[in-house]
């Protein structure tokens, strides 16, 4: 509390509130927010919106439609519009649009994965057999669980890769949170389908997430504060990108840092966090939801 500080530890306080004010957000690490409206219960809610808002942007609306005709139409309801589901026919919905704009999921995914070319085409496949299996459940079924091993082994090579390998990066761990996800989703669409996958297998490959960021943050915390050093004078605290930030030469750089990391980086594990346990929290109702999609 405030009151129990000293004059020393308010005036640092101070001094560093200052500091966070001027530094900008870091690296996004977090899941991406245009496809995790896909993972929520209101998915084929998102998936409507989606497709009205592109069937408004598109020059001719007519060739929008016919060229979406022939795979969406074979879907309108149930639990293979929902989830991956949906955002498999979301990303379909973009690449008919003539013109995808910079918010399209196509450029989500690209942005996510744009340096794991490995898991980015085993995500962008298990989005497309999404679509196209949508009415064969079986042939379904096998698609999503031939991705999801495969999907698991990748995000266990970058795990250990970043944690052991010395391969950390911001984009890195992007792309492990993001991929962590693609698969909690896998799973939770191959028990909507009817496969062998229980709630309680699901529980038990977030909770091994929710404990992989441990390290994996760590890490991070390692590579961004071996890539930070104070300035010669003192004055500035001189960040991973070279970038120089005004610190008072007085001060402690220890704090400064410590302050610099959390704010840029460190905070965003608490939210990933957060996404992982609202995912247990409503497992339930997500694995159980059916959704509507028609035009």
């Amino acid at each position: 509390m405030a009151g129990c500080l000293n004059t020393a530890d308010v005036r640092v306080k101070d001094e560093t509130d200052v500091f966070v004010k001027r530094l900008k957000e870091g690296p996004d690490l977090r899941v991406n927010k245009s496809i995790a409206r896909f993972f929520s219960l209101a998915s084929s809610d998102h998936l409507r919106q989606l497709y009205e808002k592109r069937k408004m942007q598109a020059d001719d609306e007519g060739c929008f439609i016919r060229g979406m005709t022939g795979v969406v139409v074979k879907v309108r309801s149930g639990p293979e519009v929902t989830g991956l589901g949906a955002l498999g026919i979301a990303l379909y919905i973009d690449n008919c649009a003539s013109s995808p704009p910079e918010d399209s999921t196509k450029e989500a995914l690209r942005c996510v994965f744009a340096e794991n070319t490995e898991m980015s085409n085993l995500i962008v496949n298990c989005l497309l057999h999404c679509v196209l299996f949508a009415t064969e459940k079986h042939n379904l079924r096998g698609k999503i669980d031939q991705s999801e091993g495969q999907l698991s082994t990748t995000l266990t090579r970058l795990k250990n890769s970043i944690v052991s390998d010395g391969h950390m990066s911001p984009e890195a761990l992007k792309a492990w949170v993001n991929g962590a996800a693609f698969h909690i989703q896998m799973l939770i669409h191959l028990v909507r389908m009817g496969g062998n996958q229980t709630c309680h297998s699901i529980e038990t490959v977030l909770s091994a997430y929710q404990s992989d960021l441990d390290p994996l943050f760590k890490k991070l915390k390692e590579v961004i504060e071996a890539k930070c050093h104070m300035a010669p004078d003192a004055t500035f605290l001189v960040d991973e990108n070279s970038k120089k930030h005004a610190i008072n030469p007085q001060g402690n750089y220890d704090k400064y840092l410590e302050v610099y990391y959390n704010h840029r980086y460190g905070r965003q594990k608490g939210e990933i966090l957060q996404y992982f346990h609202d995912i247990r929290q409503n497992l339930q109702e997500l694995v159980d939801q059916k959704g509507f999609f028609h035009f």
